[in-house]
């Protein structure tokens, strides 16, 4: 049960079921999939300054925030890698939205709540709704 749950926590779910019913060599044709890279600006001069413990609770904060993000507009978070995030749309047994148009909402909103440059001036009511959405899940 451990391994279901790690394996639907890793994998788009049907990936995961077909993982979970023994098949070892998984392929979809995905025409119509967009990839989110994104890194944190000056990470590496940012977090000379840090203890290692604020730079947990950063890189925690700044990720769950866009874990929240990427759920509420359906973008599959591939990975984090380092100060780094993956996410895709697009992909097989996801809904059927215009992925490139979402994830360009995705990339705005990340933008708007974590951009001093892209402030959004309802900053606070983006957050607010993310997080009370997040309370109802």
């Amino acid at each position: 049960e451990q391994f279901g749950v790690l394996v639907r926590s890793m994998y788009p779910g049907s990936v995961a079921e077909r993982l979970m019913a023994g098949e070892t060599q998984i392929v979809y044709d995905v025409p119509f999939c967009t990839v989110f890279f994104s890194d944190i600006h000056q990470f590496t001069s940012t977090s000379n300054t840090m203890t290692s413990a604020e730079l947990v609770q950063f890189i925690g904060y700044a990720f769950g925030v866009m874990d929240i993000v990427a759920d509420y507009m359906h973008v599959h978070k591939v990975k984090t890698i380092g100060d780094a995030y993956l996410g895709v749309l697009g992909l097989p047994g996801q809904p059927r939205v215009n992925s490139c148009l979402n994830m360009l909402s995705f990339a705005s909103y990340c933008a708007q709540i974590f951009g001093h440059r892209f402030a959004h001036p309802n900053k606070g009511d983006i957050l607010s709704h993310i997080a009370s959405r997040n309370m109802l899940l």
